[in-house]
Formats: C-alpha cells, sequence, structure tokens
C-alpha cells in the first residue's frame, strides 16, 4: 500500500549565509512510501501496520541545534534518519519544501 505524510513543519537553521542560518526558519517535510500492510487491512489493530505518527515525532525531534548551509544536506541527513529508524518503509521519497521568497518557495525531493 503507498502512504503519504504531507507538509510536517519543521523549525531548522538553514541558508548560504550567517544572517539567513540565525533565526530559525520554517520548511515543510512530506513523505511517499510503500508499506506492506499484512494483515491490518482485516484485523484493524494498530500492532500489525505501521504506526506513521511516529515518523511524524522523529521529523519532529529531528536534531533542531544543527546549521545546515543547504536544502540538499538537511534532506540528505533526514531521509538517512527515517530509513534508519523505519526500514520496512519501501520506496521512501522525502520532500523538502522552503519558503526562500516573498512569493514563492523551492522543493526538492529524491528520485527512486
Amino acid at each position: 500500500m503507498h502512504f503519504e505524510l504531507k507538509d510536517i513543519e519543521m523549525e531548522v537553521h538553514l541558508g548560504c549565509t550567517v544572517p539567513e542560518r540565525t533565526l530559525k526558519q520554517t520548511v515543510l517535510i512530506s513523505l511517499a512510501y510503500d508499506f506492506d500492510e499484512g494483515k491490518a487491512t482485516t484485523t484493524d489493530a494498530l500492532e500489525d501496520t505501521f504506526d506513521y505518527s511516529l515518523v511524524y515525532d522523529l521529523i519532529k525531534d529531528f536534531p533542531q541545534d544543527t546549521h545546515f548551509h543547504l536544502m540538499e544536506r538537511l534532506h540528505t541527513e533526514l531521509k538517512q534518519e527515517i530509513q534508519k529508524q523505519f526500514p520496512q518503509m519501501g520506496n521512501l521519497v522525502v520532500s523538502l519544501q522552503k519558503f526562500s521568497f516573498a512569493d514563492a518557495s523551492i522543493t526538492i525531493r529524491n528520485s527512486l
């Protein structure tokens, strides 16, 4: 089964310049992944499926004292941590959206 967890707000020090990294910025994280739902479709029991609230918690608690210069580095570290903590997530795609301009944003995502 395919799942999507969208628009999780993360506060992070991110930017190329010191002034840009001084204050935390809000970025949006979205995930898409596959998970074998197994018997959860018949048992309707949480213990038979994947608890996506754990992924949400990981993202919200992701090291926020780190300063990143590039979105690419933040994206890579976050994706690696998700894969390390939740290896059962197949075909993981992580998207990171940064609001770099007053009227526009930029999004990066990995390919499969």
